[in-house]
Protein backbone atom coordinates (compact mmCIF):
# COMPACT_ATOMS: atom_id res chain seq x y z
CA UNK A 1 0.00 0.00 0.00
CA UNK A 2 1.09 3.56 -0.76
CA UNK A 3 -0.43 6.77 0.58
CA UNK A 4 -0.37 10.15 -1.18
CA UNK A 5 -1.04 13.48 0.47
CA UNK A 6 -4.01 15.45 -0.83
CA UNK A 7 -3.26 16.67 -4.37
CA UNK A 8 -0.17 14.46 -4.58
CA UNK A 9 3.50 15.19 -4.08
CA UNK A 10 4.52 17.42 -7.01
CA UNK A 11 2.95 20.53 -5.46
CA UNK A 12 5.37 20.34 -2.51
CA UNK A 13 8.42 19.20 -4.46
CA UNK A 14 11.44 21.23 -5.55
CA UNK A 15 11.84 21.21 -9.34
CA UNK A 16 15.15 21.85 -11.04
CA UNK A 17 15.39 24.50 -13.76
CA UNK A 18 16.13 22.64 -16.98
CA UNK A 19 15.86 25.39 -19.62
CA UNK A 20 15.33 29.14 -19.59
CA UNK A 21 14.95 31.71 -22.37
CA UNK A 22 13.60 35.25 -22.56
CA UNK A 23 10.08 33.91 -23.03
CA UNK A 24 10.00 30.40 -21.54
CA UNK A 25 11.16 28.21 -18.68
CA UNK A 26 11.10 24.44 -18.22
CA UNK A 27 11.13 22.87 -14.76
CA UNK A 28 11.96 19.20 -14.16
CA UNK A 29 10.98 16.85 -11.35
CA UNK A 30 12.39 13.30 -11.18
CA UNK A 31 11.63 10.43 -8.85
CA UNK A 32 13.58 10.41 -5.61
CA UNK A 33 13.75 8.46 -2.38
CA UNK A 34 10.94 10.68 -1.05
CA UNK A 35 8.64 10.15 -4.05
CA UNK A 36 9.26 6.39 -4.15
CA UNK A 37 8.04 6.11 -0.56
CA UNK A 38 4.59 7.28 -1.69
CA UNK A 39 4.52 6.59 -5.44
CA UNK A 40 6.29 3.42 -6.70
CA UNK A 41 7.36 4.51 -10.19
CA UNK A 42 10.36 6.16 -11.78
CA UNK A 43 9.37 9.19 -13.85
CA UNK A 44 10.27 12.58 -15.25
CA UNK A 45 7.76 15.45 -15.04
CA UNK A 46 8.46 18.58 -17.05
CA UNK A 47 6.40 21.75 -16.81
CA UNK A 48 7.08 24.40 -19.44
CA UNK A 49 5.75 27.97 -19.24
CA UNK A 50 5.93 30.10 -22.39
CA UNK A 51 4.90 33.74 -22.80
CA UNK A 52 3.16 34.44 -26.12
CA UNK A 53 2.07 38.09 -26.23
CA UNK A 54 -0.59 38.34 -23.49
CA UNK A 55 -0.91 34.56 -23.01
CA UNK A 56 0.87 32.01 -20.84
CA UNK A 57 1.11 28.57 -22.42
CA UNK A 58 1.61 25.71 -19.94
CA UNK A 59 2.64 22.21 -21.05
CA UNK A 60 2.90 19.18 -18.76
CA UNK A 61 5.13 16.39 -20.09
CA UNK A 62 5.14 13.11 -18.15
CA UNK A 63 7.65 10.38 -18.98
CA UNK A 64 7.53 6.90 -17.53
CA UNK A 65 11.09 5.72 -16.88
CA UNK A 66 9.97 2.51 -15.14
CA UNK A 67 9.73 -0.82 -16.95
CA UNK A 68 6.00 -1.34 -16.29
CA UNK A 69 2.71 0.54 -16.65
CA UNK A 70 2.68 3.81 -14.68
CA UNK A 71 -0.56 5.27 -13.35
CA UNK A 72 -0.64 9.00 -12.73
CA UNK A 73 -2.86 12.05 -12.68
CA UNK A 74 -2.14 15.73 -13.10
CA UNK A 75 -4.12 18.95 -12.77
CA UNK A 76 -3.87 22.72 -12.45
CA UNK A 77 -4.52 24.99 -9.47
CA UNK A 78 -3.97 28.51 -10.82
CA UNK A 79 -5.74 31.35 -9.01
CA UNK A 80 -7.08 34.45 -10.81
CA UNK A 81 -7.61 37.77 -9.08
CA UNK A 82 -11.22 38.90 -8.53
CA UNK A 83 -10.58 42.38 -7.14
CA UNK A 84 -13.81 42.99 -5.22
CA UNK A 85 -14.81 39.39 -4.61
CA UNK A 86 -16.07 36.63 -6.86
CA UNK A 87 -19.73 37.68 -6.86
CA UNK A 88 -18.97 40.36 -9.47
CA UNK A 89 -17.83 37.59 -11.84
CA UNK A 90 -19.20 34.95 -14.18
CA UNK A 91 -17.62 31.85 -15.68
CA UNK A 92 -18.44 31.86 -19.40
CA UNK A 93 -18.28 28.41 -21.01
CA UNK A 94 -17.34 27.79 -24.63
CA UNK A 95 -20.50 25.70 -25.17
CA UNK A 96 -23.93 25.53 -23.50
CA UNK A 97 -23.62 23.26 -20.49
CA UNK A 98 -25.84 21.36 -18.08
CA UNK A 99 -23.59 20.82 -15.10
CA UNK A 100 -23.93 18.86 -11.89
CA UNK A 101 -21.51 19.52 -9.06
CA UNK A 102 -20.33 16.29 -7.43
CA UNK A 103 -20.20 16.71 -3.67
CA UNK A 104 -17.01 16.21 -1.69
CA UNK A 105 -16.92 14.49 1.67
CA UNK A 106 -13.47 15.04 3.06
CA UNK A 107 -11.10 14.23 0.20
CA UNK A 108 -13.55 11.87 -1.55
CA UNK A 109 -16.69 12.32 -3.60
CA UNK A 110 -19.93 11.06 -2.11
CA UNK A 111 -22.82 9.82 -4.21
CA UNK A 112 -24.67 13.14 -4.31
CA UNK A 113 -24.67 15.76 -7.03
CA UNK A 114 -26.39 19.14 -7.39
CA UNK A 115 -27.59 20.83 -10.57
CA UNK A 116 -25.59 24.08 -10.90
CA UNK A 117 -26.17 25.11 -14.53
CA UNK A 118 -28.85 24.11 -17.04
CA UNK A 119 -28.36 24.55 -20.79
CA UNK A 120 -26.43 27.82 -20.47
CA UNK A 121 -22.97 29.21 -21.09
CA UNK A 122 -23.00 31.62 -18.12
CA UNK A 123 -22.37 30.51 -14.53
CA UNK A 124 -22.65 33.41 -12.05
CA UNK A 125 -20.25 32.92 -9.14
CA UNK A 126 -21.49 32.97 -5.56
CA UNK A 127 -19.54 32.55 -2.33
CA UNK A 128 -22.16 30.08 -1.09
CA UNK A 129 -20.92 27.51 -3.61
CA UNK A 130 -17.63 27.30 -1.73
CA UNK A 131 -18.77 27.17 1.89
CA UNK A 132 -17.79 23.49 2.01
CA UNK A 133 -15.22 23.00 -0.77
CA UNK A 134 -14.91 23.00 -4.56
CA UNK A 135 -17.36 22.66 -7.42
CA UNK A 136 -16.39 19.37 -9.10
CA UNK A 137 -17.65 18.77 -12.64
CA UNK A 138 -17.20 15.53 -14.61
CA UNK A 139 -19.19 16.16 -17.76
CA UNK A 140 -17.99 19.48 -19.18
CA UNK A 141 -18.17 19.65 -22.99
CA UNK A 142 -16.29 22.95 -23.20
CA UNK A 143 -12.52 23.13 -23.40
CA UNK A 144 -12.40 26.90 -22.99
CA UNK A 145 -13.79 29.15 -20.25
CA UNK A 146 -13.62 32.87 -19.49
CA UNK A 147 -13.65 34.52 -16.07
CA UNK A 148 -15.42 37.86 -16.67
CA UNK A 149 -16.22 40.80 -14.41
CA UNK A 150 -19.80 41.64 -15.29
CA UNK A 151 -19.37 45.28 -14.14
CA UNK A 152 -16.11 46.17 -15.91
CA UNK A 153 -16.01 43.47 -18.65
CA UNK A 154 -12.41 42.65 -17.63
CA UNK A 155 -11.75 39.01 -18.44
CA UNK A 156 -9.23 36.19 -18.42
CA UNK A 157 -9.65 33.01 -20.47
CA UNK A 158 -8.38 29.50 -19.81
CA UNK A 159 -8.11 26.82 -22.50
CA UNK A 160 -7.72 23.22 -21.33
CA UNK A 161 -7.53 20.73 -24.17
CA UNK A 162 -6.80 17.22 -22.93
CA UNK A 163 -8.42 17.58 -19.51
CA UNK A 164 -11.72 15.78 -18.88
CA UNK A 165 -12.49 17.09 -15.39
CA UNK A 166 -13.05 20.69 -14.33
CA UNK A 167 -13.11 22.25 -10.87
CA UNK A 168 -13.74 25.70 -9.46
CA UNK A 169 -12.45 26.58 -5.98
CA UNK A 170 -11.65 29.51 -3.78
CA UNK A 171 -11.27 30.11 -0.09
CA UNK A 172 -14.65 31.34 1.09
CA UNK A 173 -14.74 35.16 0.92
CA UNK A 174 -11.32 35.52 -0.73
CA UNK A 175 -10.79 37.78 -3.82
CA UNK A 176 -9.68 35.12 -6.30
CA UNK A 177 -11.01 32.16 -8.25
CA UNK A 178 -9.09 28.97 -8.99
CA UNK A 179 -9.88 27.52 -12.42
CA UNK A 180 -8.71 23.91 -12.31
CA UNK A 181 -8.60 21.52 -15.29
CA UNK A 182 -7.75 18.02 -14.01
CA UNK A 183 -6.87 14.79 -15.78
CA UNK A 184 -8.10 12.73 -12.82
CA UNK A 185 -10.79 12.85 -10.16
CA UNK A 186 -11.03 11.85 -6.48
CA UNK A 187 -12.40 8.41 -5.68
CA UNK A 188 -16.03 8.06 -4.65
CA UNK A 189 -16.78 6.77 -1.15
CA UNK A 190 -16.85 2.98 -1.25
CA UNK A 191 -14.65 2.69 -4.34
CA UNK A 192 -11.74 0.28 -4.45
CA UNK A 193 -8.36 1.72 -3.51
CA UNK A 194 -6.83 -0.26 -6.38
CA UNK A 195 -5.20 2.39 -8.57
CA UNK A 196 -5.61 0.21 -11.67
CA UNK A 197 -9.40 0.50 -11.29
CA UNK A 198 -9.55 4.23 -10.60
CA UNK A 199 -11.81 6.43 -12.74
CA UNK A 200 -9.69 8.17 -15.36
CA UNK A 201 -9.79 10.42 -18.39
CA UNK A 202 -10.93 8.85 -21.63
Amino acid sequence: EYTLRKHGFARNSVFEVENVSDTSATFLLKDSHETLMQYPWHFELRVTYTLIENKIDVIYDVKNTSDNTMYYSIGSHEAYLCKDGIEDYDIIFEKPETLYAYELEGNLLNNNKTLILKDSTVLPLYDKYFEIDALVFKDVKSRFVTLRNRKTAEETSVKFDGFDYFLLWHKYGAPYMCIEPWAGIPNTLGDSNDITKKEQSS
